[in-house]
């Protein structure tokens, strides 16, 4: 009876540790770094969508921004000090001119300009930010961002022109 108890507990132990392991192994990146990408006009576990709702509006496969800033949230863990941030989209009005992070309880966000525009063959852009994530206040492990617009023409203030975003996609680092 004592052997069969002993062998009953080795083989519940190996099992612990096994789930352990397979779960420290899902939850933990290999190489350091995890892509989130936006699901544009929804909310998911790991990244929100875009608001408020009376600047923006989802359409043929774009979020429609009417005016700025919107924001969006981003579920990080402890260990991500950096994040990489590329946004495509298209001018149709209004011109994307930085990205912030939220640096302290309220309207506090400091704005950085992006790291590389690109244009693509289809006419678009795609936007890369980086993001040292030790200066964006966390609250319940999600940070804050906000898309800064303006209008393309200065003397279009007022007019109703939009940016239309086909892919919000980050990057986190280690």
């Amino acid at each position: 009876m004592n052997k069969k108890v002993r062998i009953f507990t080795y083989l519940l132990s190996a099992a612990a540790l096994a789930l352990s392991g397979w779960l420290g192994l899902v939850n933990y990146p290999f190489y350091g770094q995890m892509f989130i990408t936006m699901e544009l006009g929804h909310d998911t576990p790991q990244i929100s969508s875009l608001g408020p709702p009376s600047r923006v509006h989802l359409a043929n496969g774009y979020q429609q921004v009417f005016e700025g800033p919107v924001y969006f949230n981003v579920r990080t863990l402890p260990w991500y000090h950096r994040a990489q941030i590329f946004i495509t989209y298209t001018e149709q009005g209004q011109t994307l001119t930085g990205l912030g992070g939220q640096t302290a309880p309220g309207f506090n966000y400091q704005v950085i300009a992006p790291m590389v525009v690109r244009t693509l063959s289809d006419g678009s852009k795609k936007a890369v930010f980086d993001v040292d994530l030790s200066w964006v206040y966390e609250q319940k492990n999600f940070r804050r961002f906000l898309l800064e617009l303006e209008p393309t023409q200065p003397d279009q203030v007022g007019e109703r022109g939009e940016l239309q975003i086909s892919e919000i996609r980050v990057l986190l680092l280690q």
